[in-house]
């Protein structure tokens, strides 16, 4: 069941970018749906089971779709979800591009629920090239989330609570170390069922103890 509902949204999606508007497109909708309820159904199964490797697959597949149909913020969550995955199995490059592409879609939607994704992927992506190659690519990873939107956009993600916690880590990076750097316990907690939050936790932990 999950190969064929794979092969029908794989179908939908190459539909989609190869003639845009259809009247295929509008006869297979429906199958294209069921297909994606049975893909993210089994998606979730495999990432509770912590399946990783064969679970961000399916959810890059269903995010492509959403992407495709415009809806923006739920690609994002499932971008990041697939990052989150690349991350658990060691494959840091790749995760570092599913989080950037999290980032990117969540802030084509100006609404809280995009600010959310966008500051939540953000800080992935930076965590993570910061486990990729060090602070240098950590504060290039910020800089270029910065200059790809406008400034009311970048606001609203600066007054996130998870932007708060990249700011605490941004000043750990940086030639001083800030001692009293504001933590986020809140926040850690929330992240705690993603890999990257359970290892930029443990990170922080570390740092601490070593001070």
């Amino acid at each position: 069941m999950l190969e064929a509902a794979m092969r029908v949204l794989e179908h939908y999606t190459r539909l989609i970018k190869e003639e845009g508007e259809s009247p295929r497109l509008v006869d297979l909708y429906p199958k294209a749906i069921d297909a994606l309820g049975i893909i993210m159904n089994a998606a979730s199964s495999m990432r509770k089971s912590g399946d990783y490797r064969l679970c961000s697959p399916l959810l890059l597949l269903c995010a492509s779709f959403l992407e495709l149909e415009g809806v923006h913020v739920r690609a994002a969550a499932l971008y990041i979800g697939a990052g989150d995955c690349l991350f658990a199995e060691g494959h840091l490059k790749e995760a570092l591009e599913c989080f950037l592409k999290g980032y990117q879609r969540a802030t084509l939607t100006p609404s809280r629920a995009g600010k959310i994704f966008a500051s939540i992927a953000l800080l992935m992506a930076a965590f993570t090239a910061l486990k990729l190659e060090g602070p240098p690519l950590f504060k290039n990873t910020i800089k270029l989330a910065r200059d790809s939107v406008d400034k009311k956009t970048w606001g609203s993600i600066r007054r996130t609570k998870y932007y708060v916690l990249l700011r605490s880590l941004y000043q750990l990076t940086g030639p001083s170390l800030h001692k009293n750097a504001p933590l986020t316990l809140q926040v850690l907690e929330e992240l705690s069922n993603l890999a990257v939050g359970c290892a930029l936790k443990e990170w922080l932990q570390n740092l601490n103890a070593n001070r």
